[in-house]
């Protein structure tokens, strides 16, 4: 039991990043484990109490060498850290010089290698095999560190309008983002991304415009993720609806099918190709959404939303909060008061997350999971000292919606599902802008917002009316909070 738990706090100690508090605990409870254990022998029955107390003797002396070594790593933490962290930036940046490789291979050329990928075998082995990258038999995919495969643009390109470090856009840049990353003159390199089970398991592909500093991240529509591209626009319209300005432009995109399969062709092994085909253009359903939408070449329309640069994993910044304290943060009851400035803020930042994913119906995310934010207190330009420049506070950046609009009702990771909910703090603009959509009929606001041509084919207005019945039943709630605990709830 000892050795388990030392394995527990070791674990803990190096995921909290060496902190103070989780090395004197992991000490502690080693020790005090040892010594419990060395007393237990005196009540041992005296015919085996000789037998244990020498395996209890050495299991105390390799705890206390365990323990010492846990001390160690409390003072070598940060110089650990660092060149963690230094190392990370190296392989950051020998995979940023390498990315700079471009493949030119000719459009028919590459979809000559495409046919040599024995896509007539795809038929067979995805619709007749029901394994055929199943979980359980899920082959992974790591993408090459390519530019990509070299788009049939014109070497010119509109002015760059996009800027993938500024998390507060206005509208007007927005827009202006949106329209650049949508226009198709823009692009230069094309390529898949990894497809990881234990990560991100669904296709994905990547495009390098013609400015260099700018990405994006295209969404395709596929077996057993049907909506995921439909998804990730309806929330980059309902987080401007909603006005938490978290979610990265995102534009709608009739994207050529043959520059996918000349990516994939140059780029990836056959299985991979067969993958695409059999989950997305040979899929019964998906098939039908190849069409020439404009003019003689047939796309496909999918998500396109623009990769952001320095974002972080939520728990690595300092908006992280400890998950299994939510409640007590977030119930005004516990009279637990953010106490400093940047706990306030993060609190803050939190309570829109979780507002956020309740009326989308995001079932994939979780505060300790798929969440994201930029900056931090100790980086350059980020000032956490003073609430009057909150302009410049670490943010959160709310990054894959791919899994959200599935159901009517919360979803199982909402903490606003069911009536106990004790969640009960809120940013007083985010409080005021649910009252006043509350009841509005969130299909209409969609119907004029999201483009007509090529999405409603395949999203539908039950999921918009889903978010609409999560939005008011949300807003029935903050009504009884405000009734319970009044000005209390309100984290500004």
């Amino acid at each position: 039991k000892l050795q388990f738990l030392y394995f527990i706090v070791s674990n803990t100690h190096a995921k909290m990043q060496k902190s103070t508090f989780a090395a004197i605990v992991a000490v502690s409870l080693l020790v005090l484990g040892g010594q419990m254990m060395l007393h237990s022998t005196s009540r041992l029955d005296a015919r085996i109490r000789s037998q244990k107390e020498d395996k209890l003797i050495d299991l105390a002396d390799e705890l206390e060498t365990k323990a010492k070594h846990l001390n160690t790593l409390l003072h070598n933490g940060h110089t650990r850290e660092d060149e963690h962290e230094r190392q990370k930036d190296t392989r950051d940046a020998e995979k940023e010089a390498l990315s700079t490789v471009e493949d030119t291979t000719p459009l028919e050329e590459a979809l000559e290698k495409f046919k040599e990928k024995s896509i007539a075998e795809v038929s067979e082995s995805c619709t007749k095999t029901k394994d055929f990258q199943s979980s359980k038999h899920f082959h992974d995919f790591k993408a090459p560190r390519h530019g990509g495969w070299r788009v049939p643009t014109s070497d010119t390109a509109a002015d760059n309008t996009c800027n993938p470090r500024n998390f507060n856009p206005t509208t007007t840049e927005t827009k202006k983002c949106v329209e650049y990353i949508a226009n198709l003159e823009n692009w230069k390199y094309l390529r898949p991304m990894d497809s990881i089970l234990a990560k991100a398991r669904t296709i994905k592909f990547i495009v390098q415009t013609k400015d260099p500093d700018v990405r994006a991240v295209i969404k395709v529509p596929q077996f057993k993720f049907l909506v995921e591209p439909y998804s990730e626009l309806a929330s980059f319209t309902l987080d401007k609806l909603i006005e938490t300005n978290r979610v990265p432009p995102t534009a709608w995109v009739p994207v050529p099918v043959d520059w996918l399969r000349a990516s994939m062709a140059v780029l990836m092994p056959d299985i991979y190709v067969q993958w695409v085909e059999c989950f997305v253009f040979q899929r019964k359903g998906l098939s039908k959404l190849v069409k020439k939408w404009d003019g003689e070449v047939e796309t496909m329309y999918m998500s396109v939303q623009l990769w952001m640069k320095g974002v972080k994993e939520l728990k690595d910044t300092s908006l992280r909060l400890h998950h299994h304290d939510m409640e007590r943060y977030f119930n005004p009851a516990t009279e637990h008061h953010p106490k400093t400035i940047i706990e306030k803020w993060a609190l803050g930042e939190t309570s829109d997350l979780q507002v956020f994913d309740h009326i989308i119906g995001n079932n994939d995310r979780t505060p300790m999971k798929n969440a994201f934010a930029v900056g931090n207190c100790n980086e350059e330009g980020w000032d956490c000292t003073s609430l009057d420049n909150t302009e410049h506070f670490p943010r959160m950046v709310f990054l894959d919606q791919g899994s959200s609009f599935y159901s009517r009702d919360a979803t199982r990771v909402s903490v606003f599902r069911g009536k106990e909910s004790h969640i009960c703090k809120f940013r007083k603009k985010t409080f005021n802008k649910v009252k006043q959509l509350e009841g509005k009929e969130l299909l209409n606001d969609l119907k004029t917002l999201l483009p007509e041509k090529g999405f409603w084919t395949r999203w539908e207005s039950w999921q918009a009316e889903g978010a609409q019945t999560r939005l008011n039943s949300l807003w029935a709630h903050m009504e009884d909070c405000e009734q319970q605990h009044g000005d209390m709830i309100y984290l500004d």
